[in-house]
């Protein structure tokens, strides 16, 4: 290459956009895909010209947007996986409250009506649990069931609003134990119980 030719090539001004963009984008996420949008048009453009150079600085601005966008999906993965795990644990802390106020009153639970205000006023749970980290907006977040004579380790004691969760229903067992039923499962299971205990 002549010394003509070397003085014409110049940093693609693309690239280096797209470079300055993707930093930030690290944070922000989803933003990151203009970089790395911008990084392929400069590398195309930078293959196509011999004036143009800034290969690597195209292929940086790709490779940083490229982890913003793997962070941000590692990120809302992480909160859901969060929330989900929460949610379990206030459904078991309901249940135990059920456990303890049966304790308390000779084994009989909570009356439907009276759940959830006598285990707030006697300290047994904590309002705040009362409401799923997924609350839809419609209202439902745990249904209690109160089936004084047929609570075991398999009957449904309570459960989250079925749509809360792709993972399936988080549910609530006459034992106090929680488990996660795939959707239809559920409902099978829910429906035998009430149809068992209807009179």
């Amino acid at each position: 290459m002549d010394s003509r030719t070397e003085s014409y090539t110049r940093t693609s001004i693309l690239a280096v956009v797209a470079l300055l963009l993707s930093i930030p984008c690290v944070i922000t996420g989803p933003f990151a895909l203009i970089p790395i949008a911008l990084g392929v048009v400069a590398l195309w453009r930078i293959s196509r010209s011999v004036e143009l150079k800034g290969k690597a600085v195209a292929v940086s601005a790709i490779v940083v947007g490229g982890i913003g966008v793997a962070g941000t999906k590692i990120y809302y993965d992480s909160y859901e996986r969060a929330q989900f795990y929460q949610a379990q644990t206030w459904m078991r802390s309901q249940s135990q409250a059920v456990m303890v106020y049966m304790g308390n009153n000779y084994d009989r639970p909570f009356a439907q009506e009276d759940w959830p205000r006598l285990a707030i006023e006697q300290g047994l749970i904590d309002p705040r649990t009362l409401v799923s980290p997924r609350e839809d907006g419609d209202g439902v977040t745990y249904t209690y069931i109160a089936n004084f004579d047929v609570w075991n380790e398999t009957s449904i004691m309570m459960y989250e609003d079925p749509d809360h969760w792709d993972q399936g229903v988080i549910v609530a067992f006459g034992d106090a134990h929680v488990e996660v039923l795939p959707r239809n499962e559920f409902e099978r299971r829910l429906a035998e119980q009430l149809r068992t205990t209807d009179p």
